[in-house]
Formats: C-alpha cells, structure tokens, sequence
C-alpha cells in the first residue's frame, strides 16, 4: 500500500472512495450542508449515527477526476483518539469489502480532531494509517472456493494507495505521522501472518 499526503481538498481527489470523518456533533449541525456542497446524496444520513466505527455510502455526481463515493466514517464525540483508531479501521475494512483500490481520506480538519482529542497531528495521522492497514487486512492463503471467484475478485489484492487529503498547512506534521503510521501497520500485519500461518510455512522464504 503506497502513501500519498496532499493539500488538495479531498472533493477533488480522483479515488476510489473519499472517507470523511463525522463526529455526533457534525452529523446534527454540519453534515447535510457537506454532502449538499459535495453534491452527494443527503439520504446516506437517515440512518448514519456517527458513533465511532459506524460506516455509510453517500453518492455523487463526478467527472472521472474526482470520487463519486463517499464513505461516512462516525467518530463518536470525536474527543479521543481511540474513536479516530475505529473510524479508519472501518474505512479501511469497508473498502476492501467493496474492493477498492485507492482510499483517500479527508484530512482537512486534522488540527481541530489533534485538539479535540489531545493529540499531536502527526500522531493521529500516524494512527489513522496504521487503522487503515488493520482494517484491510485479509489472510484467505488457504481460503477454499478460490476456483470459484470471478476474475475481478481473483485480481483484487487490496488497498493500494491511501491518500491523506487536505493537509495544508499540516503537510509536513501528517507526511511524517502517516509515514511512521504505514511502518506500523504493516509490522502489525506481518506480525498477523506469522500467527496466522501454520508451521510448515514459518521457514525464512516462506515468511519472506
């Protein structure tokens, strides 16, 4: 999974799916105005509560160069960095269930979750990755039915790109959490696999 942190604003990313971070608070007062100016669907909110690791689809129009999915990730109250760990992990496991291939996240208001939550940005940047990969993890090596997967499914093999959106004048603080947050990830995968796989696959190539 590669990483790619920029200040463009996440409604203007060409992904597969853009996820936005809603808080109890926002999902009231704010979120019907953000997919109104997004100009996605506002019935994804019926049953959306925003609690932490609660996921919705929105939809909009868009032109080939920007995401006409919009996953709606809940953060609770949005005040403790543990609600943000959820949100992404479910983002990230949502997106694997609809087999997505790039994952751009809305990082816009990065400051204002890393006060909210008593966090450094680059720490919650480094914990949204991490949650991302956790979320996307799958161990199907030994999987039966494999024969009987379309060619699509068979071509799938996770999350490629994860893009942080919005960063602006955070870029430097979340392009250095994210990245020690992909580290992370990763060695937590890895370390998955190990527990995962049976013993007659522990040797040195094989975990390589």
């Amino acid at each position: 999974m590669r990483l790619t942190v920029t200040p463009k604003e996440g409604g203007s990313i060409k992904a597969d799916a853009l996820v936005l971070f809603i808080s109890t608070k926002e999902l009231k007062k704010e979120a019907a105005k953000l997919l109104k100016n997004l100009g996605a669907d506002q019935g994804a909110l019926k049953d959306f509560k925003a609690s932490a690791g609660d996921i919705a689809i929105a939809y909009r129009a868009a032109s080939g160069k920007t995401t006409s999915r919009l996953l709606l990730a809940g953060v609770g109250d949005g005040d403790k960095v543990e609600e943000y760990r959820k949100a992404a992990e479910a983002a990230g496991r949502k997106a694997v269930d609809l087999k997505l291939g790039a994952l751009a996240l809305d990082c816009s208001l990065v400051a204002q979750w890393a006060k909210q939550s008593k966090c450094k940005p680059d720490a919650l940047a480094a914990i949204l990755a991490g949650a991302v990969q956790y979320g996307a993890y799958r161990f199907d090596r030994f999987k039966s039915g494999k024969l009987d997967k379309t060619q699509d499914e068979r071509k799938f093999k996770g999350i490629d790109e994860l893009v942080f959106a919005g960063c602006d004048k955070q870029l430097a603080a979340i392009e250095n959490g994210a990245n020690a947050g992909m580290i992370v990830g990763f060695c937590q995968n890895a370390a998955r696999d190990l527990v995962n796989l049976p013993g007659n696959h522990l040797s040195a190539e094989e975990i390589g």
